[in-house]
């Protein structure tokens, strides 16, 4: 019997980042039955003893270290061994901000209307483990894709045979490829969407697409091809500029007291 959720954490090198993620894992209260997919590239630190006690402790684990050439490789063989009738990414790093995420989402799936494509808010924190910005992404609305709006990849619980129609991550893409893909879903006609107004993720700061102004250039630029991909020549071209300002408008300082 399929699994209600398959969730897919990616990994390589980040023993610390991958222990937080892991044990926000552990704490969620879930009486549901859901699998948890990690996929380790052949890490060279103490990753793969982070996993093996986790296997240990941990039930319905499927975890894989070997050798690839990238994230997204990475998340495509996730995509292939899930078994459930949804899939999330939750990589190696991030981690889940309460105890009842999978519970919620889970409830989403097994008892709203039925829905193709769940995704929140979520959260930054900085070298200190703080809270330093929010991600409030709002509702989804067809015609905002067009400006660059885009549901955030981490925890985005897409139905497993959406994605097995619309294709895994184009591995020809550096940066863009987790945009690219729900981009293609979101874009099908009759796609069932849900937005849970929460923060299901606080996400390490950084990252390929957003840690330096080459990388966000490189990203937009992905982006817009994209776009090509679907669109030809009216494609929003646009996009490359208001992309990064939709963005900015999203985010909100978190200021400590």
């Amino acid at each position: 019997m399929n699994k209600v959720l398959s969730l897919v954490t990616i990994n390589y090198n980040n023993e610390a980042g991958l222990k937080r993620t892991l044990n926000s894992v552990c704490k969620q209260k879930i009486d549901f039955d859901f699998e948890h997919i990690i996929i380790d590239g052949a890490s060279t630190d103490r990753s793969t003893d982070v996993i093996t006690k986790y296997s240990n402790s941990a039930v319905n684990v499927i975890a894989v270290s070997e050798e690839d050439s990238g994230i997204y490789e990475a998340m495509n063989k996730g995509l292939r061994m899930a078994s459930g009738s949804h899939v999330a990414f939750l990589n190696s790093g991030d981690v889940l901000n309460y105890n009842e995420v999978l519970k919620n989402i889970t409830n989403a799936i097994l008892y709203d209307k039925p829905v193709d494509f769940i995704y929140s808010d979520i959260c930054f924190v900085d070298d200190h483990g703080n809270v330093s910005r929010e991600w409030c992404v709002g509702t989804y609305w067809k015609p905002k894709l067009y400006y660059g709006w885009m549901a955030p990849h981490p925890m985005t619980t897409i139905r497993r045979s959406v994605l097995n129609e619309v294709g895994a991550f184009d591995q020809r893409l550096k940066i863009a490829a987790d945009y690219n893909l729900m981009l293609k879903i979101l874009m099908r006609p009759n796609i069932s969407v849900r937005y849970l107004a929460e923060t299901f993720v606080c996400m390490e700061r950084g990252g390929i697409s957003n840690g330096s102004i080459v990388g966000i250039i490189k990203s937009n630029y992905e982006v817009l091809k994209s776009w090509f991909e679907i669109k030809g020549i009216f494609a929003p071209y646009w996009i490359f500029f208001t992309k990064p300002l939709s963005k900015i408008f999203q985010l909100k300082k978190i200021y400590s007291k």
